[in-house]
């Protein structure tokens, strides 16, 4: 319901023009009222004043209190009590407010403006509207000369209030545009704390089921029991790889994210893509082939990404290949001063037909959708290695011949690394000589954890001290010498980045060898990784933690012989 409120003006009254609170809400959305001078408002009164001579030009804004003059040519008020306001009366005008002697007109003749200085006779306003029919405040020019109607004049002042209502939209549009984008600024943060906690809290007890179930497999056991155990630890592993393509689908979505470029060799990361799963290829009795040529330089780029696409590719060869072999191969050639590194997977599997192949890269998609399809997972491996080859502004092309087999081809442009790239923090291993075991720090708050780590070790002669967060670990670096250090991420009283980091800062002040560090947490995220060794570890290893990559990563950066 529109309002209307009689204010006192002398002996007459004025009433408030349009619907006050809607027209006080906008004002508050716009945030135009007590708000310093801004330079598309200064210019249109300007342009206001050059059009009419008039002394003074102004573009005002009117609340239910008062009169905002948020630009102003030739009067120094920043602000008007509502009842001296010429521009409420412009308000319920459709063009132009025109007032030719405002001494002579009863609605003005005794406002103090006009009544005393500074004298005004002559007011021509025209109404400053939104898009939503509010009108808000009025470009206007004033003198103190009484002046016949102008239409030119009238029209010129329409089209400026016209601008200025466009400016005003414009703001409403960029207000809008900030409150959805700190909308969806705190569903990213909410989303990103669900899945760091889900990932944390699920990859925690599997590293329970997953280290006891291989510890289980080295103990002498029968046919049956080792087969109960295999299943176990599968399904495990299984889940594992979901988790990791759930978090890996929650990276690809993240906007901005770009990882700083690491030197890296193209052979050792197809090594380590082939290696995770080799054995599972092995086990269904294909031939795994790894052929790296002139792939052994270093180059400058993201490492990690490249790895999870060829892992992706691997799992989705051996997956659909029941026969045969897969094939790994990586190749560079030279693209001007840039190299082109291009890897490929090659498969005697099942293949795929071309409807297949136009929806291939789609996330949730599976070559084979009926109810009695033979392969499981999420079908978002390919979308996974799709969004991260854009995201490196790579290539990944894949062909096929239905029944007889496909190949994925990734190609990436990347820069020669040079020895000056190296990382100026150098941790050099610290040589573990002839049958001395590694002396290795843990700091591990989970009991069991703990004590999982305590077998696995200590089924190869380590012996490790353990603490139970950063604090007491930072403590033991004081006090001894280890030759690597095993830190948990998230941990009580101090977590385990800020202890890397005061290790760090301990180390140098001394001037003492840099312990080699290993991050072990249930934090999977490529974020995480990249916080710890940018606080100073050398790796970082993803619960649940195989036997043979935790034993790998010490004997890497020991030297320990396992």
């Amino acid at each position: 319901m529109l309002k209307r409120r009689a204010v006192p003006e002398g002996n007459s009254t004025v009433a408030l023009a349009g619907d006050e609170d809607a027209r006080a809400a906008a004002l508050q959305r716009l945030n135009l009222m007590g708000t310093p001078p801004e330079r598309c408002f200064d210019q249109i009164a300007a342009l206001a004043q050059a059009a009419s001579d008039a002394p003074i030009a102004m573009v005002s804004f009117v609340d239910d209190e008062r009169q905002w003059f948020k630009a102003a040519i030739g009067m120094t008020m920043r602000e008007s009590r509502i009842h001296r306001a010429f521009c409420l009366q412009a308000l319920r005008e459709e063009q132009v407010l025109w007032i030719e002697d405002a001494s002579l007109d009863p609605r003005f003749f005794q406002n103090p403006l006009v009544a005393g200085p500074p004298g005004i006779r002559f007011y021509a306003g025209a109404p400053i509207r939104l898009d939503t029919g509010e009108a808000i405040g009025s470009v206007s020019v004033i003198s103190d000369q009484p002046r016949a109607f102008d239409g030119a004049l009238a029209r010129q002042l329409r089209g400026l209030a016209d601008l200025a209502g466009d400016e005003c939209a414009l703001r409403a549009s960029l207000a809008q545009l900030d409150a959805a984008r700190g909308q969806a600024e705190a569903a990213r943060q909410v989303k990103s704390a669900f899945l760091t906690n889900m990932n944390h809290e699920l990859r925690t007890p599997l590293n329970g089921v997953v280290a006891a179930a291989e510890m289980l497999l080295a103990e002498p056991l029968s046919e049956s029991q080792r087969e109960l155990v295999q299943i176990v630890t599968n399904s495990a592993w299984n889940l594992c790889a979901v988790l990791d393509d759930v978090i890996q689908l929650a990276n690809c979505a993240a906007e901005g994210a770009k990882c700083p470029a690491e030197r890296f060799n193209p052979a050792e990361v197809a090594r380590q893509a082939v290696g995770f799963y080799e054995g599972e290829a092995r086990a269904k009795g294909l031939e795994v082939i790894l052929e790296l040529s002139a792939a052994d330089s270093d180059f400058l780029g993201q490492p990690a990404s490249l790895r999870q696409i060829l892992r992706a590719l691997i799992s989705n060869a051996v997956k659909f290949t029941d026969t045969g072999e897969v094939r790994v191969s990586a190749w560079t050639r030279t693209a001007g001063k840039r190299r082109l590194v291009v890897f490929s997977v090659d498969d005697t599997g099942a293949g795929f037909d071309s409807d297949t192949h136009a929806r291939l890269f789609e996330p949730f998609v599976m070559g084979d959708e009926s109810l009695t399809r033979r392969q499981g997972g999420l079908g978002a491996g390919l979308a996974i290695a799709s969004a991260l080859a854009h995201r490196l502004g790579a290539s990944l092309e894949a062909r096929s011949i239905l029944g007889r087999g496909s190949s994925f081809s990734l190609a990436v442009t990347l820069t020669p690394a040079l020895e000056e790239d190296r990382s100026e923090t150098v941790v050099t291993p610290l040589s573990v000589q002839g049958a001395r075991m590694p002396r290795v720090l843990a700091a591990e708050d989970h009991p069991t954890n703990r004590r999982l780590l305590q077998l696995m070790l200590g089924a190869v002669g380590i012996e490790p001290e353990f603490v139970e967060n950063g604090a007491l670990a930072v403590d033991a670096v004081r006090r001894s010498e280890f030759d690597i250090i095993l830190m948990d991420m998230q941990m009580p009283v101090m977590d385990g980045l800020t202890a890397i980091q005061e290790i760090r800062r301990l180390q140098q002040e001394v001037g003492a060898p840099l312990t080699p560090i290993c991050t072990i947490t249930a934090h999977a995220m490529a974020e995480h990784e990249e916080a710890a060794l940018a606080a100073g570890a050398q790796a970082h290893l993803t619960k649940p933690v195989a036997a043979t990559d935790l034993f790998d990563c010490i004997a890497r950066l020991t030297g320990w012989a396992p």
